[in-house]
């Protein structure tokens, strides 16, 4: 490419590209979003851990709605797997 206009051609053709690609994945991300808040909303197919804080202690939401647990009912310290990964 040897002339200015050249260049101009290869950059437009390009933030073309780009700007399909971003409006492309701006639309995936907002669909997906979407699909979650809908799965929320439903209590069906997402399984993340909600955290409040209570007079101090961590509390969870992983089973029920509504449903909380102490942090501490989660941790295993003895537990076979655990003790491997900290003995390395």
């Amino acid at each position: 490419m040897d002339t200015r206009e050249e260049w101009n051609n290869v950059y437009f053709a390009a933030m073309a590209i780009a700007s399909v690609a971003v409006g492309t994945l701006g639309v995936t991300i907002g669909l997906l979003s979407l699909k979650r808040s809908q799965a929320e909303a439903a209590g069906v197919g997402v399984n993340i851990p909600k955290v409040r804080y209570d007079n101090g202690e961590v509390l969870v939401q992983v089973r029920n709605i509504g449903e909380w647990h102490d942090i501490r009912e989660f941790v295993q310290p003895l537990n076979p797997a655990i003790v491997r990964v900290v003995d390395g």
